[in-house]
């Protein structure tokens, strides 16, 4: 005889399947929390491989911070200049921001040391030799000339970087770049009023003589820029042993033009000591940010992103040295960061059509 109570079915008693959720069908309130559930995970892994994506491409470009923190160590490095100006002799400072950047020897990779050869010492002479001669000259320009002027000069690196990238690294400006590049070169030769072509009274002559080293200045920034880039396409430097080698040079070739030119004064003052260290560590962060920019990105892109010192330094100059540019310099300055800005522009435009 047939059992008349029938057995509760699984989807009466909720028996769980193997992999952990009810063997029956959902009831609707049941399933309208489950489609809630779902589309939160799904949201939580949207958001996840945003993230991820977004850190990935940070770090693809990498060398864009390293080359802004290099814009904006060196501005400041323009400004302690001029604070430790009137107190402290330029090759002095050259003296103290050697010794900190010699410190970078505790950073060394040593275990990278057996794939150096005769060839990467003469690098690394080159590199230690122009990027000291790069800094004697900028704070030679900023005791002679304005700071604003000296560092829309010295900091725009756009015209030497695309010249040496050119030449040395085969890494040719689109002709859009060549027409911006004319553009810059007029704004940075009304900024630095040269006598020969500017009636005398527009500038002091010691003006010009600053912006004058502002030029070697940056000429010597572009060259030790692409020493740094060749061994980047070497794959062969040890960033940290680059700048040891460059606080070396420095320490050296300081010690030596102080000894035969000038007397050694040690500062007294604490404000002036914390000033030369804060000049030293400037320096050498402005270094250590181009010198590792240049591992991944080009001298252009490099030199462009140090250009944002120019503006900062001409914001110091006004607020709080309160001198006011002529109206020169600010046709000068204007055009000068205007093409350069349109010039990192269009880069980043060639970049994603590529």
């Amino acid at each position: 005889m047939p059992n008349s109570e029938e057995e509760p079915s699984d989807d009466y008693l909720g028996l769980e399947s193997p992999d952990g959720g009810l063997d029956r069908p959902l009831l609707p309130d049941e399933n309208a929390a489950h489609l809630i559930e779902k589309e939160a995970d799904e949201s939580d892994h949207s958001r996840s491989d945003s993230a991820k994506t977004v850190l990935k491409r940070i770090l693809a470009r990498r060398g864009m911070l390293w080359g802004l923190m290099a814009g904006v160590a060196t501005s400041f490095e323009a400004i302690f200049a001029d604070l430790a100006d009137n107190q402290s002799p330029p090759l002095q400072n050259t003296f103290y921001r050697s010794f900190i950047l010699t410190s970078s020897l505790f950073l060394i990779s040593w275990k990278q040391g057996p794939s150096y050869n005769s060839v990467d010492l003469l690098f690394f002479i080159l590199f230690g030799i122009f990027e000291f001669g790069s800094t004697v000259f900028t704070f030679w320009a900023v005791q002679y000339g304005n700071i604003g002027d000296v560092t829309s000069i010295q900091a725009n690196l756009p015209i030497p970087a695309s010249i040496l990238g050119c030449v040395l690294f085969r890494e040719f400006p689109a002709a859009i770049h060549i027409v911006l590049l004319v553009l810059n070169a007029i704004g940075l030769l009304i900024v630095s009023k040269p006598p020969f072509i500017f009636r005398s009274g527009v500038s002091p002559p010691t003006a010009f003589r600053g912006d004058a080293f502002a030029g070697v200045s940056v000429m010597l920034t572009a060259l030790f820029q692409a020493v740094a880039r060749k061994f980047a396409y070497r794959d062969a430097h040890d960033t940290f042993l680059l700048l040891t080698v460059s606080g070396l040079v420095g320490l050296t070739g300081s010690s030596i033009m102080l000894t035969v030119t000038t007397a050694w004064t040690q500062p007294t003052d604490i404000r002036l000591i914390l000033t030369c260290l804060t000049l030293g560590v400037m320096s050498c962060l402005s270094v250590l940010g181009a010198t590792k920019g240049l591992e991944t990105e080009s001298m252009f892109t490099i030199g462009i992103l140090i250009s944002i010192s120019i503006p900062l330094t001409y914001f110091y100059q006004i607020i709080f040295v309160g001198k006011i540019p002529h109206w020169y310099t600010f046709v000068g300055a204007l055009l000068s960061v205007v093409t350069t800005t349109c010039i990192y522009l269009t880069s980043l435009r060639s970049n994603n059509n590529t």
